[in-house]
């Protein structure tokens, strides 16, 4: 409860990307880094009113209806 929405997510990112000594590639999105997104489908997610209550439901422990990997051809991975 005392860390941030946005501290979450960039320990979830770029942190994990430093942790594994990969942040050359992966963490951020910037050129010449290897892009994998993940699509999340909720319609909670759907009601968000900015971006912290974004943040904030991304990263609160709910549960999202669908998850999809998109690689950086724009392809979804099964």
């Amino acid at each position: 409860p005392m860390v941030s929405s946005s501290r979450i997510l960039a320990m979830a990112t770029l942190g994990g990307a430093q942790a594994l000594g990969r942040e050359q590639d992966f963490g951020a999105l910037a050129p010449g880094r290897k892009a994998a997104f993940l699509n999340v489908d909720s319609p909670a997610l759907q009601g968000a009113k900015d971006a912290e209550q974004l943040l904030d439901m991304l990263t609160g422990g709910g549960r999202p209806e669908i998850l999809r990997w998109i690689n950086d051809n724009g392809n979804i991975a099964a």
